[in-house]
């Protein structure tokens, strides 16, 4: 009767293992979950940091014209005044990465005009933001699909596509075309950026 009794309790002992087993790994899913939110947060906050910049250098164009960067260090101090002039207090990591580097939007002029995450990885959340030409309860399918890219309000006289209602708006747009190119942006402001 000893041995049976023994028995039994062997399997009581497995049992709680396995459902503390359980728990523990459900646990360690939600923790992960958790951690991809507030590192999509953290990935929102900083590509509207850069949307903020572009459009603060575009908008302070001396003489009325208005240029877009060619380089992040033109952010951090604006080449085109005698004095200093920050549009971004220091270049912002891509959270989504353990580099912290930045695919830069770029026109075929070589201007910046916007930055999208390296990360390939499936988002737990749709973008955000408006989204130029897009459904915006379309998910988007990875975290290098999020552009953060300032677009210019086009004046009246300019072509329109009216069928786009989120045109002319100063405000960040998403967008699943391929930019020109892709420019690896360092966090640090003194290394030297490297094309792709």
């Amino acid at each position: 009767m000893a041995s049976r009794q023994q028995g039994y309790t062997y399997l009581g002992v497995l049992l709680i293992v396995l459902i503390l087993g359980m728990t523990l790994s459900g646990a360690t899913l939600v923790s992960e979950t958790l951690r991809q939110r507030e590192k999509e947060q953290e990935l929102i906050f900083s590509g509207q940091q850069y949307v903020n910049a572009i459009r603060s250098y575009y908008e302070s164009g001396a003489g009325g014209v208005s240029t877009f960067p060619k380089s992040i260090s033109e952010l951090l101090k604006d080449p085109r005044f005698p004095g200093v002039r920050r549009h971004m207090s220091k270049p912002w990591r891509d959270p989504m990465t353990s580099s912290g580097e930045w695919d830069l939007i770029v026109e075929p002029d070589g201007s910046i005009v916007g930055v999208r995450s390296r990360s390939r990885q499936t988002p737990l959340g749709k973008f955000p933001m408006a989204q130029s030409g897009m459904d915006p309860t379309v998910a988007i399918p990875t975290y290098h699909d999020w552009q953060f890219k300032f677009e210019p309000t086009i004046s009246s006289d300019e072509d329109v596509d009216a069928s786009d209602e989120n045109v002319g708006r100063n405000s960040p747009f998403v967008s699943i075309k391929k930019p020109t190119s892709s420019i690896s942006v360092p966090t640090d402001p003194g290394s030297s950026m490297n094309e792709r």
